[in-house]
């Protein structure tokens, strides 16, 4: 050893040199050296020391987690700890040798942080597979395996439990999943293996029946959240069970934990639960908030817990060492595998920015000031309603639609009429709505109508709601706001909330009119045959590759509209095509693929963005067209995951559509962003770039 100068100041002997050599290797341990010229081993070993001028103390730091590493370590080498001296740290000691029974550590990994009693067990877990990788298969393979196994320990859940203990999984899913899973079902199992039921609509089983219950119980997102609402848990089909199992398919659907439907969800009784999404951040980190608390993933389900171990990590720690420590987290809960384990046809990525004309360049910037003008006077006026707000969120989606359209876009009043017939009242909401893309006030989600099979008069809950003053709201937050606006509303003189009600009571009819039937009176059309440059470009691509088929994604039914008529403006030349979008029954869903599968003639399939990404087998086309940028980067992903999956045999080409110097162009940035953040916390690894650039991203403020 060597001093200052490196003037030698004694030798260790071999085997106290490998000891030390071991413990500085450790990355997890810190080791401080004191020399001193007062022994500190017991008197017995003195005398062996007498002819020694210098003492060797070290002080072992390290993590709680190495505390028994550490001490069987020394205790396999014959060497025992002491009670430190010297030590100038204010950290707590433990000896892990100073008691002949073994201690019983429970220490969360994540904090280091001790506690008495161990954390609740748990079964179940988050599988992430990308798009495409059989997460369906998966979980039939699942229940399959251990159907015959009579296991099903309560103590796994941590929790109290109420209801009988059952059996059964139950299966969660979107309602046009249903046929997805019932289809791989028939697929993969041996008849006679496995039962299921679809307990919705009228379709339901009385929990008070003695009737055994099917080894899968399927049921949807909205009669979960329908049951909790309006029955006593006791009473409940659902919520009066403990089920052996839980699966949530599409389990993003409860990313926000304050609808009323992830709490239904996290209140149902379960032994092992599993939620499966390919995407399962969307937004921001708070994502996998609404996933661990339906997972029971203790601690973490607890909001303190989670803002304080995962949201403020963020913010105090270096951006490289916050992804580290969540990926550790959910390595302990998520299952993920990418296509690079499947042998794809290539996919090839291609965005196309097509110019506005001289007329379309001009009609934008006549609607986009006016936009401009209502966020400055809110600025300015510091107003903290969401009148004015909400005001301009319509009208940048009208700027979007005009990227679509072009000059041919409808001109839609922005508010019910006070005055004037209910037809016309009916006819111009109809407009409005038809033409889609219209987002919750609350929590900024599309709302989309159910197919008409399940029109709004008939489904199990209205899915749109309608505030007097014409604002859209989802369903969960609809009950949240106890339907009535949040703000004070300036269009009723009082000033009071007005009446949030479903957009069913507003139509005459159970199903909402097409664009194309609206009489002259309810729309104004400026020009009602002009195709838009953006729409022109598209069918440019289809048309140069005849040999291929098609599939085009939109968020606008009046889009589709315009794409629809351009694919048959030339006589000579018609492009046939199928659709499917909100107002297509699900069994002429099944009809319209099958189309695409086998009939020869069909070359397009015409797809809202609301149906489309998620649970469709469009393996027939090879090449995709995005018509606008969403701002949900992942309903992108799904819907392109529609084409390039297991079962595609050729070559994939996916082209985006940006109208240049547009409002498009900043929504390509914020899909960047969220890029950026998923791909840094589910991939495998993450490069210094996307940490430098995430590190930006937080600097500025914009990651949550």
């Amino acid at each position: 050893m060597c001093g200052v100068a490196d003037a030698p100041i004694g030798r260790l002997d071999d085997f106290a040199g490998e000891l030390l050599l071991r413990l500085v290797d450790d990355d997890d341990l810190i080791l401080q050296f004191l020399l001193s010229s007062t022994p500190i081993t017991p008197a017995a070993e003195r005398k062996s020391a007498k002819n020694a001028s210098k003492f060797l103390r070290v002080i072992i730091y390290g993590p709680r987690c190495r505390l028994n590493d550490v001490g069987d370590f020394m205790t396999q080498a014959g060497c025992y700890l002491d009670d430190p001296v010297g030590c100038d740290r204010n950290v707590p000691y433990m000896n892990p040798q100073s008691l002949r029974t073994e201690l019983k550590s429970f220490v969360n990994t994540m904090t280091d942080e001790a506690q008495f009693a161990p954390g609740p067990m748990w079964r179940g877990g988050l599988v992430a597979d990308e798009m495409g990788l059989g997460k369906t298969l998966s979980m039939i393979a699942l229940v399959a395996a251990d159907q015959d196994s009579t296991l099903n320990d309560k103590s796994f859940t941590g929790h109290p439990i109420y209801g009988a203990s059952i059996s059964s999984t139950l299966i969660v899913v979107p309602l046009s999943l249903f046929s997805v899973w019932e289809s791989q079902l028939r697929s993969h199992v041996h008849d006679g293996r496995l039962t299921w039921f679809m307990h919705h609509g009228k379709q339901r089983f009385n929990s008070k029946s003695k009737e055994v219950l099917p080894d899968i119980v399927f049921t949807t997102y909205q009669t979960i959240e329908r049951e909790h609402r309006n029955c006593a848990q006791g009473s409940s089909s659902l919520f009066s069970h403990h089920w052996r199992r839980i699966i949530l398919d599409e389990a993003h659907t409860i990313r926000n934990h304050n609808t009323s439907t992830a709490q239904a969800i996290t209140v149902l009784q379960a032994t092992s639960r599993w939620a499966v999404s390919g995407t399962p951040i969307q937004n921001s980190l708070l994502d996998f908030y609404g996933l661990f608390k339906f997972l029971h993933f203790s601690p973490y389900d607890d909001p303190g817990v989670f803002d304080d171990d995962v949201t403020n990590l963020w913010r105090v720690k270096p951006a490289e060492e916050a992804a580290e420590a969540f990926k550790k987290l959910l390595s302990c809960i998520m299952i993920r595998q990418t296509k690079a384990i499947l042998d794809l046809p290539i996919r090839d990525d291609k965005l196309i920015r097509v110019p506005f004309s001289h007329e379309e360049e001009k009609y934008y910037h006549q609607i986009k000031q006016p936009v401009i003008n209502i966020l400055d006077r809110a600025t300015e006026s510091g107003c903290q309603t969401n009148v004015p707000w909400m005001t301009a969120i319509q009208q940048i989606n009208k700027l979007r639609l005009v990227c679509n359209l072009g000059i041919s876009t409808p001109s839609q009043s922005r508010h019910l009429p006070q005055s004037g017939s209910i037809d016309e009242r009916t006819a111009l909401m109809n407009a409005r709505y038809s033409m889609g893309g219209e987002l919750c006030a609350q929590c900024l989600q599309p709302v989309e109508a159910p197919a008409s099979g399940d029109g709004l008069r008939d489904a199990t809950r209205p899915q749109v709601y309608l505030s007097a003053c014409s604002i859209f709201y989802c369903a969960d937050c609809s009950a949240l706001l106890r339907y009535q606006s949040p703000d004070p509303c300036e269009y009723i003189k009082q000033l009071q909330p007005c009446q949030i009600r479903p957009l069913a009571s507003f139509l005459p009819t159970p199903r909402l009119t097409p664009v194309g039937d609206l009489s002259p009176s309810s729309m104004e059309w400026d020009h009602s045959n002009d195709i838009s440059s953006k729409v022109w470009t598209l069918v440019s691509q289809i048309k140069s590759c005849p040999n291929e088929k098609h599939v085009v994604f939109s968020s606008w039914t009046s889009s589709l509209d315009m794409v629809e008529r351009a694919l048959r403006c030339d006589p000579n030349h018609i492009i046939e095509s199928v659709r499917i979008d909100g107002k297509v029954q699900l069994k002429n869903r099944s009809n319209a693929i099958q189309q695409l599968h086998r009939n020869p003639r069909i070359r397009v399939i015409l797809v809202t963005i609301g149906c489309g990404a998620c649970g469709l087998d469009l393996t027939a086309a090879s090449r995709a067209h995005l018509l606008e940028p969403q701002w949900n980067p992942s309903l992108e992903d799904q819907a392109l995951a529609r084409i390039h999956r297991l079962g595609q045999t050729r070559p994939v080409t996916t082209i985006r559509y940006v109208m240049e110097d547009s409002f498009e162009e900043h929504i390509l940035k914020v899909q960047d962003r969220k890029k950026l953040l998923a791909t840094t916390l589910l991939s495998n690894g993450s490069s210094l770039e996307n940490l430098r650039q995430l590190l930006h991203e937080r600097k500025e403020g914009q990651l949550s």
